[in-house]
């Protein structure tokens, strides 16, 4: 990750209000000791983990969200399911008129799965990896 806390620091150099944490790890340390006073913190996921079992130890970030004032809540999908054909409607828009772009990476066939997966763990990957599993694999 090079210097990830001053390439941080040179993108946010008045800190994080919002941070959307997909990965954990890493990243989200340096991000953690950047929040501004008041800042939210969204968990989505934590792909940078491989395992949990046993936790991982690492930074302590309860100092960090009592000093910023900051608040941390956990976001999983199912817990908007009853939104999703509105998301549809309004992403695709977005979509078609350039405003959110993304990068998909599709791999052929189930036997390609522990390879995906061990990139997706190393940071190989840029945009969503996705593995395409025929009928006749199944």
């Amino acid at each position: 990750m090079g210097d990830l806390d001053g390439r941080l620091a040179a993108a946010c150099p008045a800190g994080v209000d919002v941070y959307f944490d997909n990965t954990a790890g890493g990243i989200s340390d340096s991000v953690i000791r950047r929040l501004n006073i008041g800042a939210r913190v969204v968990v989505c996921g934590t792909a940078s983990i491989p395992t949990w079992d046993p936790p991982p130890l690492g930074p302590r970030i309860e100092r960090a969200l009592l000093t910023k004032r900051a608040s941390m809540q956990g976001f999983l999908a199912p817990d908007y399911e009853h939104k999703r054909p509105e998301a549809l409607r309004f992403l695709s828009r977005c979509i078609r008129e350039g405003s959110v772009r993304y990068r998909e990476e599709i791999l052929e066939g189930l036997h390609e799965a522990p390879g995906a997966i061990a990139r997706l763990y190393r940071g190989d990957n840029s945009g969503k990896l996705l593995v395409h599993v025929g009928e006749t694999e199944i």
